[in-house]
């Protein structure tokens, strides 16, 4: 960030564009414009809202291991769709997700 001020003080808007697409063209070149930047949870609750469908409903089945290093499975069920599936996570967060991306490609999405 420095650097690229640097450049721009220095010189102009134009310098310091270029510079900065010289040292991220890589990274930028990897960017898959098509992929979207939400996570499955939202995808999901976003594709039913807008199919006027009532939102997943997450339960928490199972929690193994020791308080510093839990694994925990979730179920995420649509009952309007009679869709379910199970995810497994270092937290909660993460195996809900888990759970919503498997309801995902079980939609196709």
């Amino acid at each position: 960030e420095a650097l690229i001020a640097a450049i721009y003080l220095d010189s102009n808007y134009a310098q310091a564009e270029k510079a900065v697409l010289h040292l991220f063209d890589d990274l930028l070149q990897a960017v898959d414009v098509g992929s979207s930047l939400k996570d499955a949870k939202t995808k999901l609750q976003e594709y039913l809202q807008g199919r006027q469908k009532p939102l997943p409903l997450y339960k928490v089945i199972q929690t193994n291991g020791k308080s510093h290093d839990q694994v925990f499975t979730v179920s995420c069920e649509l009952s309007d769709l009679a869709l379910y599936s199970e995810g497994k996570g270092s937290s909660r967060k993460k195996a809900e997700q888990q759970a919503a991306h498997n309801i995902l490609q079980k939609l196709g999405i």
